[in-house]
């Protein structure tokens, strides 16, 4: 089975290295749509090609963000060049074997009639990395370690297959179900493989994310029904000017909350379970500690 990777990003120099570097052990192949890139991260992704990782980069300039669009663009392109399953991944998941045999035979594993798909594993930064001064390095899968013990939601993110996208199933805004039938889009969630999620880095990271990635949404689709929650979290940055440690550490354990009203977390909340990094040198990831300046200039 050939599996290809896709993905839309945006500004996630702290994080696309080792998002790349680790995901594409997985992956025979990774399409990324770079939209209106401002902080190097178009650069690194092409350092990264330019040593030969599997990855192809195409550029988008236009304002508003029209992910389910692009999404599925890449993934009939990833079908007419011979991929048997897509998987749409954002910059901030990182693929986990939690028994070490291969993800090819698990998707092998699950029946035609139902669509493979991830559950998040939700990773909460420690107060004392999201208390960093401004610019200085998080490494995601060295320095955010724990997560939830139990997930306070059940978020998947699913796979196409070949077949299903012939009979016209794609993926939705967010790749969290498929769409494009009057069926119900059944799934099966891939045994000992999870999708671990790291949305809140870094007061700055997180900040920007949010502004920028609200304005975007706001362009394509002015309705709230489309990531209710960004929109919240929105509304209370602007509101604050600035976020606690402790209410980011209360959004990354409840990001899919849609009210806004975050649930507190404490450290029996969580679970120290680190990635491995056994095939990635966190070490060496070159670029994720430098600024957008630092990145052009180092290339």
């Amino acid at each position: 089975m050939r599996l290809v990777g896709i993905a839309v990003v945006r500004d996630e120099r702290d994080v696309i290295e080792a998002f790349v570097r680790h995901n594409v052990q997985f992956l025979d192949h990774l399409h990324v749509v770079a939209h209106c890139c401002r902080d190097g991260s178009e650069q690194i992704l092409d350092a990264l090609h330019r040593e030969g990782l599997p990855i192809s980069i195409v550029r988008r300039e236009e304002p508003a963000l029209r992910k389910a669009e692009w999404l599925n663009e890449l993934a009939a392109e990833s079908f007419s060049e011979g991929a048997d399953a897509v998987a749409a991944l954002d910059a901030d998941e990182f693929i986990k074997i939690e028994d070490g045999k291969g993800l090819v035979r698990r998707l092998e594993s699950i029946p035609e009639d139902l669509h493979p798909a991830w559950v998040w594993q939700s990773y909460v930064p420690t107060v004392e990395v999201l208390s960093r001064t401004a610019g200085s390095p998080v490494n995601v899968l060295r320095d955010i370690r724990h997560r939830l013990k139990h997930e306070r939601w059940t978020v998947l993110k699913v796979i196409l297959r070949r077949d299903a996208a012939r009979l016209g199933w794609r993926f939705d805004e967010g790749a969290h179900r498929l769409v494009g039938r009057r069926d119900v889009c059944r799934v099966c969630v891939i045994p000992h493989s999870r999708l671990a999620h790291f949305p809140v880095r870094s007061a700055d990271q997180f900040g920007q994310k949010i502004i920028r990635g609200w304005h975007a949404r706001l362009i394509h689709r002015p309705t709230t029904d489309i990531s209710s929650h960004w929109q919240h979290v929105y509304e209370s940055m602007v509101s604050r000017g600035t976020a606690t440690p402790q209410l980011l550490r209360r959004i990354a354990a409840d990001y899919q909350r849609s009210s806004g009203d975050w649930d507190s977390v404490c450290e029996r909340d969580l679970v120290e379970d680190p990635m491995d990094v056994s095939n990635v040198d966190t070490r060496a990831l070159p670029f994720a500690s430098v600024s957008s300046r630092q990145v052009s200039a180092r290339l």
